[in-house]
């Protein structure tokens, strides 16, 4: 699994699609319709973890939702259920290269005329924070992150580095069977 995480206006899509097309991945996004109904939303992910495909996931529910939910809604079910729990135990023990987009705060939070779903902007602040906070804590519980930041060119090559060196290694391994690159 690559996941392309980190809050709107952050590049993710434009992130999540090139690295798609460049490697020859799916192209998913965690299907929004599904934040009202916590059993749709963690079904979908439990079966993304379990499909041993490989796909480059544009948001996915186990984070995005430990931020959004808390921040937009009161709470999420990946902190508030077993099942949400397990789903974000279960994540750490698939192969996954997290990206976190992570550009400066002053261009995140300049949303221009850009529409976002309600209380985006105005919770903007604290979704940051906790975007990075969530990022830390999952870093030092051994999630495989890498941070991506558009502004710097740098980044680019390091992030498309990462990708290969994970699908590789991953292959490798003999954890995935599909035929990549």
């Amino acid at each position: 699994m690559i996941i392309v995480e980190g809050m709107d206006n952050s590049g993710k899509t434009t992130l999540a699609k090139h690295l798609a097309q460049k490697f020859g991945l799916e192209y998913l996004h965690s299907p929004s319709e599904y934040r009202n109904d916590p059993k749709l939303m963690i079904d979908w992910a439990l079966k993304q973890m379990t499909s041993q495909k490989w796909a480059v996931y544009d948001r996915f529910s186990p984070i995005s939702d430990r931020v959004y939910g808390p921040v937009l809604r009161g709470g999420t079910p990946y902190n508030d259920t077993m099942a949400g729990k397990s789903a974000v135990k279960l994540l750490k023990t698939v192969p996954h290269l997290i990206i976190y987009c992570r550009p400066g705060r002053e261009r995140i939070l300049n949303f221009g005329s850009r529409e976002q779903m309600d209380g985006v902007i105005h919770q903007a602040v604290k979704l940051l924070e906790a975007y990075d906070d969530l990022m830390k804590e999952m870093q030092l519980e051994g999630y495989n992150i890498v941070t991506y930041n558009y502004d710097n060119p740098e980044d680019y090559n390091y992030i498309i580095s990462q990708v290969k060196n994970h699908i590789l290694y991953t292959k490798r391994s003999g954890e995935e069977k599909d035929d990549v690159l």
